[in-house]
C-alpha cells in the first residue's frame, strides 16, 4: 500500500468523533500527568519548568539550568530525576496533543467548506510534524539530562522546540480564528 494513501486513511480516523474524544481524554490525563510532575522543576532560575532546558540556546545555558536544579534538590528529592521522568512522560504526552489538534483541524475544515477550511487541511499535517519535533527534542533533552549532551545535541534540541512551538502556537492561532468563523456562520445560518 502507497504510503501517501496509508498516511490519507490515518488522516481520517483522526477526523472521527470517537477519536476526537479518545484524543481530548489522553491529552487533558497527560497535561495533568505532566503539570505534576514538572511542577518540582519551577525553581527561581526556572520558573517555565522544563521549557526552560527545552529552549536553552546553548549548552552552558542547559548546564547552568541543570546545576540550579541539582542545587535546589533535597536530600530525598532529585530534581533532575524528575525532568527525567517529565521528559518520558511527554512522549505520551506528544502522541496525545499532535493528533488531538490535528483531529481538530480535520473536524473543522470538514465543516467549513471555503479557503480556511482548506488552509485546516493543510494544517493537520504540520501539527504531526510538531509532534515529531518533540521526539528528536525529548531525546537531546534525555542526553543533556542523563550528562552526555554537547554543544550540537543542545542545539538539535533548541531547534527542534522552537519549531514544535512555533507550530503548535501557530494551530492554536488558526484553530482560534477558525472556531469563531465557524461561530460566525452557524449564527448568520440561523433565523
Amino acid at each position: 500500500m502507497p504510503t501517501r494513501t496509508l498516511f490519507t486513511k490515518q488522516l481520517k480516523i483522526l477526523q472521527q468523533k470517537r477519536s476526537f474524544y479518545f484524543l481530548l481524554a489522553g491529552t487533558i490525563i497527560m497535561m495533568l500527568a505532566m503539570y505534576c510532575s514538572g511542577k518540582p522543576l519551577q525553581t527561581a532560575e526556572t520558573p517555565a519548568g522544563i521549557v526552560a532546558l527545552e529552549l536553552a540556546p546553548t549548552k552552558a545555558k542547559a548546564e547552568s539550568i541543570l546545576s540550579s536544579w541539582r542545587n535546589a534538590s533535597a536530600a530525598n528529592y532529585n530534581i533532575v530525576t524528575s525532568a527525567k521522568m517529565n521528559t518520558w512522560f511527554d512522549f505520551i504526552f506528544l502522541f496525545f496533543y499532535s493528533c488531538f489538534l490535528c483531529s481538530c483541524l480535520l473536524l473543522l475544515a470538514a465543516r467549513l467548506h471555503n479557503k480556511i477550511g482548506h488552509v485546516l487541511k493543510l494544517a493537520a499535517p504540520v501539527i504531526l510534524f510538531a509532534g515529531l519535533m518533540d521526539i528528536f527534542e525529548n531525546a537531546g533533552m534525555l542526553l543533556t539530562l542523563g550528562g552526555s549532551s554537547n554543544d550540537i545535541v543542545v542545539g538539535i534540541t533548541f531547534t527542534c522546540a522552537l519549531i514544535k512551538w512555533i507550530i503548535v502556537l501557530a494551530t492554536l492561532l488558526l484553530l482560534i480564528y477558525a472556531s469563531l468563523l465557524y461561530i460566525v456562520s452557524i449564527k448568520h445560518k440561523q433565523p
